[in-house]
């Protein structure tokens, strides 16, 4: 599976059970990413992931409450409310946004957790609501 995690500058995830921040510009790359290929979601992000997807890539977005058993190798997970270790654990490749800010986190992303993933590729682009998002591919090693 492909893990998809949008970061602050501390690695924090979200606050309270909140997303930190949401940028339309930063779904349509995601979707880009994506191609043809699944993309699960949880419910909380399907509410905002939905519209998007049927506009863009209609059928490729699933949602689900048990998205790390129902997920299967070549589709791609965005998690942004669930711990990410036992998600890190099952992915072959990783692409992490970054907003490049700092936002209330209660929820982060170790870092440590990169080890077993060589940085691939990366870039940045404008959002709708961040004057630059960056993202960094990675692959399992």
């Amino acid at each position: 599976m492909k893990l998809i995690l949008c970061l602050d500058d501390n690695g924090g995830m979200a606050f309270n059970h909140r997303r930190q921040t949401r940028d339309a510009l930063q779904r349509r790359h995601l979707l880009g990413l994506v191609g043809d290929s699944l993309l699960w979601v949880s419910p909380y992000t399907g509410r905002l992931m939905l519209s998007d997807a049927e506009k863009l890539r209609p059928g490729c977005c699933r949602v689900s409450g048990d998205i790390l058993s129902e997920a299967g190798p070549g589709d791609w997970v965005w998690i942004e409310l669930e711990d990410p270790e036992p998600y890190i654990e099952k992915a072959d490749s990783l692409v992490i946004y970054r907003w490049n800010r700092l936002y209330a986190s209660d929820l982060r992303f170790d870092g440590g957790l990169l080890e077993n993933f060589a940085f691939i590729r990366g870039g940045s682009f404008a959002g709708s609501s961040h004057e630059m998002i960056s993202f960094e591919v990675y692959e399992k090693i």
